[in-house]
C-alpha cells in the first residue's frame, strides 16, 4: 500500500505537504489555544510535522495515519528527532475510513479529503472520530480568483472550475453541512512557492542519483514543466488554507421547516420559480414543479432534469429524487424537512437549508421570474 510513486519522489524532502509554511502550521496551533493532553487524530498526515510540532510545543498527544510508507517512516523519525515518540504515533494505512478507538479532541483531515470523497464525506468520517464539542480541521483548496478558462482551471490541476468555490463560498458550505468556522489559516504566495518551488531541486537532485530510473522521463518533463505551469496558473488563481470547524447545535439542524414555510415555497414554485444554484455542473440540490409534479432533486448545469435523466450523482449514489403529484402532499413534507434531512449525499457542497428557503421567499419579487441566488446569503 502506498501512494504514486511520483509524490514520493518530489515531496521527499518535504515536512509539510501543502502550501502552509513552518510558522503558519505554528501560528494554527497557537490560534487553537491547544492545551497538553489534547488528543489530535490526523488522517493523512504526511510526515507528521503538525503532530510533532504541536505535541513539542503545546503538549498534544495525537496519531497520524498514512497511505505513503517513506512519509510514515519520516514522521516517526521526525518524533524522535524532537522528543515527542512517546505522546505521537504514525500508523502506514489507508486514513480512508480509519476511526479512533477513544474520541480525540481535534480530528483532523489537513489536504487529503479525498479518503472521504470529498469535503462532506470526509467532516462525516472525522466526526466518527470526534468527542462531542471536540473540533475538525479540514485543510482544502479554494479560488483566489475564479480562473478566466477550463483551460485556465485545468492548469492548476483541477478538472474543472467547478472543483472548488472562491473562499466565502467555502466558508459557507461549511455552515450549510452544520459546522461553525471558529478559524482559519491560510496559505499565501510565499508559502505556494516554498510548497512547489521545493520540488524543483529535489527533482534535479533525484535525477542526477537515478539516472537509469523508468521514470526519468516522467521527472524530467515534470522539472522542464512545472516551473512556468504553477507560476502561469496555481499561483495566480488557487488559494488554499486550514479551517477549523465545530459542529452546530443539533437543535439548529433539526429544527423543520413548518407549513408556513413549505406553503409560501409551494407558491414561489408555481410561479415558474427554481429554486437552485446555477453554475455549470453539479449544483446541488434544488426545488422545482414541472409537468404537473413538485420535484426535489439534484440539480446539473441550473436545471433539474427530468425522471429519466437524473442520474443520482455521484455514480453508484442512489438518488434523492423526490416527486409529488399532490399539492397537499408536498407541503406535508416540506413541512417536516429539516437541514438534516435536506443535506445531499456526501459529495455536495450546496445543499438546500431553511434559511435559504427562507431567504427565497423574502427576497423573490411578485413578477414569475428565476432567481439563482441561493447560496448568496
Amino acid at each position: 500500500m502506498d501512494i504514486p510513486r511520483i509524490f514520493n519522489i518530489t515531496e521527499s524532502a518535504h515536512r509539510i505537504h501543502n502550501p502552509i509554511t513552518p510558522d503558519k502550521l505554528a501560528g494554527l496551533g497557537a490560534a487553537l489555544r491547544l492545551e497538553a493532553g489534547t488528543q489530535v487524530l490526523d488522517l493523512g498526515s504526511g510526515s507528521g510535522e503538525m503532530l510533532c510540532t504541536w505535541a513539542r510545543d503545546h503538549g498534544i498527544v495525537g496519531t497520524g495515519v498514512d497511505m505513503s510508507q517513506l512519509f510514515t517512516e519520516q514522521a516517526k523519525q521526525r518524533a524522535e528527532a524532537l522528543g515527542v515518540a512517546d505522546r505521537v504515533s504514525f500508523i502506514h494505512g489507508d486514513a480512508a475510513g480509519h476511526v479512533a478507538h477513544e474520541p480525540v479532541d481535534v480530528a483532523a483531515c489537513v489536504g487529503a479529503t479525498w479518503i472521504g470523497g470529498g469535503v462532506a464525506g470526509t467532516l462525516a468520517l472525522l466526526a466518527r472520530s470526534l468527542r462531542p464539542g471536540g473540533m475538525i480541521l479540514i485543510g482544502e483548496p479554494f479560488w483566489r480568483q475564479l480562473p478566466p478558462t477550463e483551460a485556465a482551471a485545468q492548469g492548476c490541476l483541477a478538472n474543472a472550475i467547478s472543483d472548488f468555490l472562491l473562499l466565502p463560498q467555502l466558508l459557507a458550505s461549511f455552515g450549510h453541512l452544520g459546522y461553525d468556522v471558529v478559524e482559519m489559516m491560510l496559505a499565501n504566495q510565499d508559502g505556494w512557492d516554498r510548497y512547489e518551488a521545493a520540488k524543483w531541486l529535489t527533482m534535479r537532485h533525484w535525477l542526477a542519483a537515478n539516472p537509469d530510473d523508468e521514470l526519468v522521463p516522467v521527472v524530467r518533463a515534470q522539472l522542464h514543466n512545472e516551473p512556468v505551469r504553477y507560476a502561469t496558473y496555481t499561483r495566480e488563481y488557487l488559494g488554499w488554507g486550514v479551517f477549523a470547524l465545530m459542529q452546530q447545535d443539533a437543535e439548529k439542524l433539526t429544527a423543520k421547516a413548518g407549513r408556513q414555510l413549505a406553503e409560501a415555497v409551494c407558491a414561489l414554485l408555481e410561479r415558474g420559480l427554481t429554486i437552485g444554484n446555477a453554475h455549470r455542473d453539479y449544483c446541488g440540490m434544488g426545488l422545482c414543479f414541472a409537468h404537473g409534479k413538485y420535484i426535489f432533486d439534484e440539480v446539473h448545469d441550473g436545471q433539474i432534469a427530468p425522471a429519466e435523466e437524473s442520474s443520482g450523482a455521484p455514480p453508484a449514489t442512489p438518488s434523492r429524487r423526490r416527486e409529488f403529484a399532490d399539492r397537499e402532499q408536498f407541503v406535508k413534507w416540506l413541512a417536516e424537512q429539516s437541514d438534516e434531512s435536506l443535506h445531499p449525499w456526501s459529495h455536495a457542497n450546496q445543499p438546500l437549508t431553511l434559511a435559504r428557503l427562507a431567504q427565497v421567499v423574502a427576497q423573490c419579487s411578485k413578477p414569475p421570474r428565476r432567481w439563482d441566488g441561493v447560496t448568496k446569503g
